[in-house]
């Protein structure tokens, strides 16, 4: 797997982790949530300016996943 497509997953997939940990929480952890949602917006702004480069010159990053190979 590239570099693109790992990063292109993540962009996806990070926030519903995210929520899914952030979910496993106790009720009274309010300060470790915030850091929580925190480090996820971090992260995924990271990733955005990662692909701003290509972007800006009209490239199009891609990630293919085969999807239920023939029934």
């Amino acid at each position: 797997m590239s570099t693109d497509v790992v990063l292109l997953t993540a962009l996806v997939v990070l926030p519903f982790a995210g929520s899914v940990v952030a979910a496993l929480f106790p009720t009274n952890a309010r300060n470790a949530e915030a850091w929580l949602a925190g480090g996820v917006a971090l992260a995924e702004l990271a990733i955005a300016a990662y692909f701003y480069g290509p972007i800006a010159r009209r490239e199009i990053p891609r990630a293919e996943f085969e999807w239920l190979p023939q029934l």
